[in-house]
């Protein structure tokens, strides 16, 4: 529109100096009308003129308040900008980055940005920059800033070429960079690390084995106490199924109850409880395990933890705890404490279901004499002897103690008085036709014994006792290896 009014002005004005020219000439005057149409023609032209000019001044107040906001967000981005030339010195910045230094903006301008930095970033930026600038497509760099008042901050620079510069040398390139704080993040990262650190070392030095699985029940997690615990390596273990690892070809009941919670313990829901039940080593020995199950919420999916502890030598160690407190240690049988635990037990039994029940009292017949005689070796060997013959004769459901020395008691649940005796006459017969050797002769062997049947009068373990010391008492007293009833109890003697 403005190149327009200029070639109707200057039509104009070549009209009217020709037409002044063409007067002057032939010293003519001009008409009103000529004068008239000048007049209104120059009006027009002026009043475009005017129109012009408000369009101008209109053009230009659009353009300042896009300058003004642009300006206003490129100064209160979120991010930092600023244009580097090729040394680095910064040539523009915008107040976002001024104020992650605590600086006024104009006071960076012609600074160095290495100068804000310190050791080894410093060195690792003025050895990258250059690479950097050339080509800083999909490249970042992490360097820390340090501004005024001990101010710093982790930044991430990411840039690109600014290619319409305005400068005494246009064709200088400059590289825009945005500037990110990262200080929180890598704080962030940082503590994640040393976190990870921790549970790593917490992992690699547990006793127990630690294993994580995915939501198909598949190993995605094995420290090193479950390659020693079961013999797989981390390559072997992970990505198997839990249970055809530890339990090959050996499935039941309890493992698919243990093992199978591992995938129902979604929804935040840990398990909560410790499991006992055989696992396998790789090489196919068994061990006892405690397995305690867990969850965890992992990237929105629940994962299960498990925590296996090898139970092998503790559940030994208990065995034989129990067997130390129930057992003769000469003998193998039970010991005067737990036979009469279980006794009083099969009484009480007897109270409540009246099933026939009997005890037999034995003592190895001149038991002082061999020890006298032959020496504590031999009488050791006597009970040895005696035990072994008893346990062989003896029905699984029957129960033999060593009360002291050389007396012994049997426990024969629902058994009657003449089971007993026939099972008592068995035994004292069998001892009686065998001998101990020792040394380069050999040592008899005979045995007396006295039987009691349990009454409803019972009412503790004492009265039975001594009715079957009583029998005892009488066996030995009609000349050992005899066997006696209590005659309370209608009990005849018998013997050979």
């Amino acid at each position: 529109m403005g190149m327009e009014i200029d070639k109707r002005q200057r039509s104009l004005r070549e009209r009217a100096e020709a037409l002044l020219n063409q007067v002057h000439e032939k010293h003519l005057s001009l008409s009103p009308d000529d004068i008239g149409r000048l007049i209104h023609d120059l009006s027009v032209y002026q009043i475009e003129l005017e129109l012009q000019n408000e369009d101008l001044r209109s053009v230009q107040n659009q353009l300042e308040t896009t300058r003004d906001r642009y300006a206003q967000l490129y100064h209160q981005a979120p991010v930092g900008y600023l244009s580097l030339d090729r040394r680095g010195i910064i040539q523009q910045v915008n107040q976002t980055f001024a104020d992650l230094l605590g600086c006024e903006g104009p006071d960076l301008i012609g600074q160095a940005l290495a100068d804000f930095m310190a050791g080894a970033d410093r060195e690792m930026f003025l050895s990258r920059f250059r690479a950097f600038f050339n080509q800083p497509a999909n490249k970042t760099l992490d360097t820390t800033l340090h501004g005024q008042n001990n101010r710093s901050f982790v930044a991430r620079l990411m840039g690109r070429h600014d290619l319409e510069v305005h400068t005494t040398l246009p064709s200088e390139p400059r590289l825009l960079a945005i500037v990110h704080d990262i200080t929180e993040q890598q704080r962030a990262a940082e503590a994640l690390l040393e976190q990870s650190a921790i549970l790593q070392g917490i992992t690699d030095s547990a006793q127990d084995a630690i294993l994580m699985l995915d939501t198909e029940g598949r190993i995605a997690f094995w420290n090193p106490a479950a390659e020693r615990i079961f013999g797989y390596t981390p390559d072997e273990a992970l990505g198997q199924d839990l249970h055809q690892l530890l339990a090959p070809g050996r499935y039941h009941e309890a493992h698919h109850q243990a093992f199978g919670k591992f995938r129902e313990t979604g929804h935040g829901n840990a398990i909560g409880k410790t499991l006992e039940l055989s696992a396998y080593h790789k090489d196919g020995s068994e061990i006892a395990i405690a397995l305690s199950l867990s969850a965890v919420h992992i990237q929105n999916q629940w994962r299960s933890v498990g925590i296996l502890r090898d139970e092998t030598q503790r559940q030994a160690q208990e065995r034989e705890l129990r067997r130390l407190a129930t057992t003769d240690h000469l003998t193998g049988m039970a010991n005067r404490r737990h036979f009469l635990k279980q006794l009083d037990l099969e009484l009480q039994r007897f109270k409540r279901y009246a099933a026939p029940a009997t005890l037999l009292m034995i003592d190895l017949d001149h038991f002082k004499q061999v020890n006298d005689t032959y020496g504590h070796a031999a009488g050791d060997q006597m009970l040895q002897h005696f035990a072994n013959i008893a346990q062989a004769l003896l029905r699984h459901t029957d129960l033999i103690g060593r009360l002291g020395g050389e007396e012994f008691a049997v426990l024969l649940p629902a058994t009657d008085l003449e089971g007993a005796r026939l099972l008592a006459e068995r035994l004292r017969g069998t001892v009686a036709n065998t001998s101990i050797p020792w040394e380069s002769r050999k040592i008899a062997l005979t045995v007396s014994i006295g039987i009691t049947r349990f009454s409803s009068t019972d009412e503790e373990l004492g009265s039975i006792l001594n009715r079957a010391d009583r029998a005892l008492y009488q066996a030995k007293e009609q000349g050992r290896n005899q066997t006696v009833n209590h005659p309370a109890l209608k009990g005849e003697a018998c013997g050979g």
